[in-house]
């Protein structure tokens, strides 16, 4: 019985030890070792975003670790004025992949992005894919992200 308990205490020991260095890996060490050879371009900062099609601006303000992009969205004019959201995504060879939701949980509102990063760093052009309150449905529309103060 007492060989038992020794086998058990020590499986237990050893699943902890594994978990909380599998957990320092991947919330320090690699992320860590990422920023040390990232070689992207620096996205972080404040944008001013448009739409073609839309009247609507918004201030996406994004930081990064490493590849991980995170941020808000504040719409400032257009529809939905007030509004603010969450965003996560990507970004790697030049291109952001981002999701984002309203902050407000009672909200339907999210959607997605795919900009590149274009004119040396100082815009992000692409297509946003996002719900419509109006038609009921997603829809997409060509956006264009561009660095405030530059």
């Amino acid at each position: 019985m007492e060989s038992i308990v020794i086998g058990i205490i020590a499986g237990l020991t050893t699943t902890f030890i594994v978990v909380v260095l599998q957990k320092l890996w991947t919330s320090a060490i690699e992320p860590w070792y990422e920023e040390r050879v990232y070689k992207d371009a620096k996205i972080e900062g404040v944008w001013e975003g448009t739409y073609e099609e839309i009247d609507l601006k918004e201030i996406v303000t994004l930081k990064r670790k490493a590849h991980s992009i995170s941020g808000t969205i504040a719409i400032i004019e257009g529809p939905n004025q007030g509004q603010t959201f969450e965003l996560t995504g990507t970004f790697k060879n030049l291109i952001l992949t981002a999701t984002y939701s309203a902050e407000d949980r009672e909200s339907l509102d999210r959607g997605s992005y795919t900009l590149m990063l274009r004119q040396n760093g100082k815009a992000m052009e692409g297509h946003s894919s996002f719900y419509e309150d109006d038609k009921n449905e997603i829809v997409t529309g060509p956006c264009t992200w561009r660095r405030k103060g530059g």
